[in-house]
């Protein structure tokens, strides 16, 4: 596949603390979630992750220092809580890091400031899904996620929105943890993905701790 090459800054996680950026990042996340386009892949957050699982136990690899059973057991309940249904799945891009941001530097030739790149993950999901993967991948203070969810959503019902956020920060940190798991077995990269994963799976637990204690959610142990 043959695309254009747009010249611009690609952002950095410090970045998104700049407010005079906020607009700029929300607005394509926006535009995609509300085009009305209906891919043809569907991403099932739960699905995902158990898919990611299935991949792991074919390899036969254990690693019982990591409660994985446990915590996907728990992931079904916290997809119990949510109640998405896949009627109200929209576009989504799926891999909201920073990296994925160009801000244009010539506004007169492009339309938009802001463009996002590597369309690998996109599929139909909620919004929800998408934005929580954004924020464990740039790992904001709360104050300013819930500063860039009322650019998204505006202040009506906030707390519902930030709440269904948070249901959905476990799942994106839980996939890489098991994709890394599984690249630390078959890849040949010299990377260290044994504690790139280990350090997903420690924000899904502290995650996972917050919907228990901040929203008092009963969740498996």
């Amino acid at each position: 596949t043959v695309v254009e090459f747009i010249p611009g800054y690609v952002l950095k996680n410090e970045d998104f603390l700049r407010d005079e950026l906020w607009d700029k990042i929300v607005r394509p996340i926006k535009i995609i979630h509300q085009s009305g386009v209906v891919l043809p892949y569907i991403f099932n957050p739960l699905v995902e992750v158990e898919k990611m699982h299935q991949i792991l136990r074919g390899i036969k690899s254990s690693y019982p220092e990591f409660k994985i059973e446990e915590t996907l057991e728990t992931l079904e309940t916290i997809d119990g809580h949510a109640r998405i249904s896949s009627d109200t799945y929209v576009p989504c891009h799926n891999d909201l890091l920073a990296d994925n941001f160009i801000l244009v530097a010539d506004r007169g030739k492009y339309g938009e400031p802001m463009y996002l790149i590597d369309w690998e993950y996109a599929g139909m999901s909620t919004p929800y899904y998408d934005l929580a993967d954004m924020f464990q991948e740039i790992l904001l203070p709360r104050e300013k996620e819930s500063e860039i969810l009322k650019v998204y959503w505006g202040e009506e019902e906030i707390a519902h929105h930030t709440y269904m956020t948070d249901l959905f920060k476990p799942f994106p940190d839980i996939y890489w943890f098991l994709w890394s798991l599984i690249q630390h077995n078959l890849s040949t990269i010299e990377f260290d993905f044994y504690n790139y994963g280990k350090v997903k799976y420690d924000n899904a637990q502290r995650n996972i701790r917050y919907l228990r204690d901040h929203y008092g959610l009963k969740l498996p142990s």
